[in-house]
């Protein structure tokens, strides 16, 4: 990218950061809203129980805007469908798949502050790992949320810091692929784990009134006695 262009990129960027941590706050804190509004939602028999792990966020550095605007001709920095991004850490596929209903239910009645949510499928070729991924627009700017189980967010950190974009290292990345998917097998079987232990759990007795106590009980004794 020519030097010119390059400070147009950053310019454009660094001025309205602001406004991007803004929008940021904004996503992260629906999202933590959505997390804890599951994991306390009531359902029949204590069916299910939502649990997440962590939720962190970031504003798309300005280096990496210019390398997208890069390998991407013709896109302006407001192209970008991940100017601000959010991860949301949760136990099993299950939470990864009642969180993703739960945005998209939001998107359509308006309480999720995104705009024209889309379910993007992910590519193993190129993420290497199971994820889900959400995209939807915050005006002109566009937003990523991305939820993942614990154990494939151990690979993906593992996996980015020490073998994203190092050519010099594919071999290992090819195993590191084959780990997700071994990774895969044992998050299906945690869920299965899950699942059973689901099926397995009492359901709790529901607590009746004793007749004897429906009414309240009158003061004994003459009301003039009763203290004043």
């Amino acid at each position: 990218m020519e030097v010119e262009r390059e400070l147009q990129v950053t310019k454009a960027w660094a001025d309205r950061l602001e406004e991007l941590g803004r929008i940021l706050d904004r996503l992260r804190t629906y999202l933590e809203a959505t997390c804890v509004r599951l994991r306390f939602h009531s359902v029949p028999d204590g069916a299910f129980d939502f649990r997440h792990t962590r939720i962190d966020g970031r504003v798309k550095p300005h280096t990496s805007v210019i390398r997208k605007l890069e390998e991407a001709q013709g896109l302006t920095v407001w192209d970008i469908d991940d100017l601000v991004g959010v991860r949301v850490v949760v136990d099993s596929w299950l939470d990864v798949e009642e969180l993703t209903t739960a945005i998209e239910q939001d998107g359509r009645s308006g309480a999720c502050p995104l705009d024209a949510i889309l379910r993007v499928p992910y590519d193993r070729h190129t993420d290497g790992y199971k994820a889900r991924h959400l995209k939807g627009k915050m005006g002109d700017v566009g937003c990523e949320i991305q939820i993942r189980t614990q154990l494939l967010d151990l690979w993906a950190r593992i996996s980015r810091a020490d073998l994203y974009r190092r050519p010099d290292v594919e071999p290992l990345s090819l195993q590191a692929r084959e780990v997700a998917l071994e990774l895969e097998k044992i998050d299906a079987r945690l869920q299965d784990l899950r699942d059973e232990a689901r099926r397995k759990r009492e359901p709790k007795p529901e607590i009746s009134p004793n007749p004897a106590e429906k009414e309240p009980r009158l003061p004994s004794g003459d009301a003039n006695d009763q203290p004043r």
